[in-house]
């Protein structure tokens, strides 16, 4: 950036003097403005680009770690099927699918996603495709169980809360309890 007096001195060097020089002067000013204004576009341009490919690379990464927990739930799930279908096979019972042979014969059903799914209507397939399926009810739970995903302690309390397993269960539960044969009551 060129002081005033630089600018005078080059006017006057150039042959310039009176109204010349003053206009000489303003249109350096005003091209030293343009420039300063163009780099300062030219650095928020950058930034902004910098910023976006950021915003990329943290959108790619994310998606990257999706996929991976969504590979891993899979495994898990596959994994906890297979130790179903091994279990099944070793207590003596049929496949679930009403076969007599023994492994790989489980159906595969989709993973419950806590976010996407209703439980009531997957609860409720789940029982359609285990009756087609032929399923023996006692083992409909623990089919059940390999596909839900998501927030286990939230599971845990609504279990609890439904089979009545809370302060108010037990308390109904210690009220309707009677000795045994031969046992005293309490003396407390």
């Amino acid at each position: 950036m060129s002081g005033l007096k630089q600018l005078i001195e080059l006017g006057k060097s150039m042959g310039y003097d009176g109204e010349e020089l003053q206009n000489f002067v303003k249109e350096q000013q005003e091209k030293e403005r343009e420039e300063r204004r163009l780099e300062r576009e030219e650095r928020l341009e950058q930034a902004r680009l910098a910023a976006e490919k950021e915003r990329e690379e943290r959108q790619a990464e994310k998606e990257r770690e999706e996929r991976q927990a969504e590979k891993e739930r899979e495994q898990r799930h596959e994994f906890e099927m297979r130790k179903l279908e091994l279990e099944t096979a070793r207590m003596g019972k049929s496949d679930v699918d009403g076969s007599s042979s023994t492994l790989a014969k489980i159906p595969k059903l989709p993973i419950f996603d806590d976010g996407k799914d209703d439980l009531d209507s997957y609860s409720q397939r789940c029982e359609r495709f285990a009756t087609t399926s032929k399923w023996d009810r006692d083992v409909w739970a623990t089919f059940l169980c390999t596909l839900l995903t998501g927030r286990h302690g939230v599971l845990k309390a609504a279990l609890l809360h439904r089979y009545g397993l809370n302060a108010e269960g037990y308390r109904k539960r210690f009220r309707k309890e009677k000795p045994e044969g031969t046992e005293p009551p309490s003396s407390f």
